[in-house]
This record gives C-alpha cells, structure tokens and sequence, in this order.
C-alpha cells in the first residue's frame, strides 16, 4: 500500500459512476482469482476494506495479499493457507513457508464471491442506485444471493456474474478513467 493509493473504503461515498466502476473491477479481479493462465486457484480466506485499493488512473488492486490461499490445480494441492507473520501468499511460493494446511476440497469455488459480496460489496453499492428503485433492486436481490453460504456454489456463482454485467452496464466512460483507454476514448 502507498500512501497516494485509496483504499477501496474510500469508495463508500464516491458517486455512482466511480462506484460501478470500483465494484465491477472487484469482480473482476475476483473472477480472475479462479481462472488464470497459472493454472492456480487464489482464494480469500478473509477479505478487509484495506485489501483493495485504487491508484490515481481509477485501477483497482490487491493491496494486501495476506488474506489469499492458493493451490494448484495440477497437482491438486494447497501451498498456503494462513500466512506466518508478515508473509503472503506471494513470498511462499517463493520459499517455503510453514503453514497450518487445511484441507483443498474446504475451499469451494463461490467462496471468493461469498466474502466480497458479504464484506465488501454490500457497503460499497448499499443504496448506491436508489434513483432507480427497480436497478437497485436488483443489485440488492444478487448481493443477497452470492452472499449467501447457504445456497449451491453454482447459484454464488451465477449471481456474482449476473451482478458483475449489470456493474458493467453502469460504467461510464470518462477522463477519470484513464486505465480503460481504449475501450473509453474521450478528449481531455
């Protein structure tokens, strides 16, 4: 974390657009935990509103990787689970690092979904798009869907794309978002 980087709590207040924004790369960023080209599956085992943050362009970033397991689809086990001290996920696979292991089928695919809708999600877009009642609706009944540890990973995981497109479709295109050029060309 630097100090010229918001923390995505900083977001709680931010207009709708900026909003839409924060939550959709969030998503994102979530998605590509589970599929990548490193063939590894990035799991939260906690997240924090000081996790995430966003650089001056409007790019939204893993501040704290402290808080992510990780393990290996081809081998088909975990590396690392609960980092020792100050480490991260990233330093221990580097080296070795003595872990408390759980096992990998505890960890399910929505899991990642599951905390960000419940613990970040739900603060960032709380009644954010109350000028459409109807879009609003929405937004909340898919929160309340992938935030639900109750239901099939299969629903977590349809809810939080549902949700991500319908983020996307809020999107505007702006000077404040440098980082999408060339999807947003604007003048400045």
């Amino acid at each position: 974390v630097t100090s010229w980087m918001n923390p995505i709590k900083t977001f709680y207040n931010a207009s709708l657009e900026v909003t839409a924004d924060i939550a959709y790369q969030l998503l994102k960023i979530t998605h590509s935990l589970r599929n990548n080209d490193l063939n590894y599956f990035f799991y939260y085992t906690s997240v924090h509103d000081n996790m995430f943050g966003s650089f001056e362009d409007g790019r939204l970033y893993i501040t704290d990787a402290s808080g992510i397991g990780i393990i290996d689809k081809q081998e088909d086990k975990e590396f690392v689970h609960d980092m020792p001290g100050e480490k991260d996920v990233f330093s221990c696979l580097a080296s070795d690092c003595k872990t408390g292991l759980s096992p990998c089928d505890k960890v399910n695919e929505a899991q990642n979904f599951i905390k960000i809708c419940k613990d970040i999600l739900s603060h960032l877009l709380a009644g954010k798009f109350s000028s459409s009642p109807s879009l609003q609706k929405k937004i909340d009944r898919f929160l309340e869907l992938c935030s639900n540890e109750m239901l099939s990973p299969k629903v977590t995981l349809e809810a939080a794309g549902w949700l991500m497109e319908l983020l996307r479709s809020q999107r505007s295109c702006d000077p404040r978002f440098e980082y999408r050029y060339p999807e947003c060309k604007y003048i400045k």
